[in-house]
């Protein structure tokens, strides 16, 4: 079974499977909660997965930072 975003149409996106819908609802969760989770229409959250993986870039580059700084040789 996969998901097809709306836009997909316009941005030539491929399907979205199971796993990816499982990793969209982790990230988003623990980056705005889960009521924000409940609350949000699909098509916005499709809007919004852009930034989404913006701010878990932001999160695992300063975590990698952090383990460097802290003397950690080889942090991924």
């Amino acid at each position: 079974m996969t998901l097809q975003s709306p836009l997909s149409s316009q941005a030539k996106a491929k399907p979205l499977n199971i796993k990816d819908y499982d990793m969209i609802k982790h990230y988003f969760i623990e980056t705005y909660g889960y009521k924000m989770w409940t609350e949000v229409p699909l098509d916005e959250l499709f809007e919004m997965l852009p930034f989404l993986f913006k701010e878990v870039a932001k999160k695992e580059n300063l975590r990698i930072c952090s383990l460097k700084f802290y003397g950690v040789k080889n942090p991924k």
